[in-house]
């Protein structure tokens, strides 16, 4: 895709009517491309949905989060690109595109970034780590590395227990706090950073 995007952009820069064919060329291998792109991205989307709605089901939340896949062209990349050919030509480059693709974040179905508080962010913010946690160890054969840095001021003490659950078996978790971790949050193993030196809690 990217080389068919370059040579695409070289054509919108100096493009001539002699240019409509190589240009056409250009563009439906950019579009053939482009359609596969936006297809997986979508199902990406559909799958961290799915995580989503499990997740929030099984900690019983009010307020559901959401991710808003938004295309560029609306989903018709090739007659988005017939409607945009004029203004390409005059900008000398690809206006739509997988590289001009969005992601929304919802809270009840409305955009997070502007009807959200900063607690309510944290939260889905929380539920997506979570959520790429679990499609993560369902493709690797190893857990991932689940970081969380300054734990104890993203979540409270609640959220940090359902999370080390909902991670368990699932992912290696390394959290850093300011403050000593809750024993009651599973089985830790507890370094101290002192004066540049790390050493194992007893």
């Amino acid at each position: 895709f990217g080389r068919s995007r370059l040579q695409r952009n070289l054509i919108l820069r100096d493009y001539r009517a002699s240019r409509s064919r190589e240009l056409e060329a250009w563009t439906d291998t950019y579009a053939s491309m482009g359609q596969e792109i936006q297809r997986e991205r979508a199902a990406v989307a559909g799958e961290v949905n799915g995580v989503l709605q499990a997740l929030q089901g099984e900690l019983d939340l009010d307020e559901r989060v959401r991710v808003a896949y938004r295309p560029s062209g609306g989903g018709d990349l090739r007659e988005a690109l017939k409607s945009a050919r004029p203004e390409e030509v005059r900008r000398g480059v690809s206006l739509v595109g997988p590289q001009r693709d969005g992601v929304e974040i919802l809270l009840d179905d409305r955009p997070i970034q502007s009807f959200g508080s900063s607690g309510q962010a944290r939260t889905a913010l929380w539920l997506l780590k979570l959520a790429r946690v679990q499609l993560l160890a369902e493709r690797e054969s190893r857990p991932p590395l689940f970081l969380l840095d300054e734990v104890e001021v993203e979540l409270d003490p609640q959220r940090i227990g359902q999370m080390m659950r909902l991670t368990h078996g699932r992912a290696q978790v390394v959290m850093t706090a300011t403050r000593p971790l809750d024993a009651s949050w599973g089985d830790l193993k507890s370094l101290r950073v002192e004066s540049g030196r790390v050493l194992e809690e007893a």
